[in-house]
């Protein structure tokens, strides 16, 4: 069964979880850090699903165009080096290249027949956790499809180009 929550709904939720955090510490100080933590965390989640939700469940995201402006099916990685992309077919398999992530100047990915863009997918919001483990866990925004599928709007095709850095 779908969920049929309004942003409002969401929204009260959060503020409810804020109030048991709050009560937690009132009644406990400290020794209600685990529960307090947890109703932050989901208080946060909540907040952002109600944003989301009022966006549609869609939002805007870096993407990777090829230099003649042809969407390129790719998803970003945490290598060795950092951030990168990780180019993938029309199918979704890795094609074993990789390229660098956000570069500051154009010509380090388009050399290469590549540029960075936006575009829109539908979005979810999970939890994700750091570098720190379970200290780092926080809700983000993520594509809610797999990274072969086409964007739903592609919104800039060169963001050097169109003067959006």
């Amino acid at each position: 069964m779908p969920d049929t929550k309004t942003p409002t709904d969401l929204r009260a939720e959060a503020a409810r979880h804020e109030r048991e955090a709050h009560e937690s510490f009132e009644r406990c100080d400290t020794d209600g850090a685990l529960s307090q933590w947890s109703s932050g965390l989901t208080a946060s989640k909540l907040r952002m699903e109600a944003d989301l939700l009022e966006q549609g469940n869609q939002r805007e995201f870096i993407t990777l165009f090829t230099v003649s402006g042809d969407w390129q099916p790719a998803v970003q990685i945490e290598g060795r080096w950092g951030t990168r992309w990780m180019l993938l077919d029309a199918n979704g398999e890795r094609t074993g290249e990789y390229l660098p992530f956000h570069p500051a100047r154009r010509d380090t990915l388009a050399k290469r027949g590549y540029v960075e863009g936006y575009a829109i997918w539908p979005a979810k919001v999970v939890y994700t956790e750091g570098s720190a483990g379970l200290v780092s866990v926080r809700p983000v925004t993520v594509k809610a499809v797999r990274h072969h599928v086409p964007p739903v709007e592609i919104t800039c095709r060169d963001r050097w180009a169109e003067g959006t850095e």
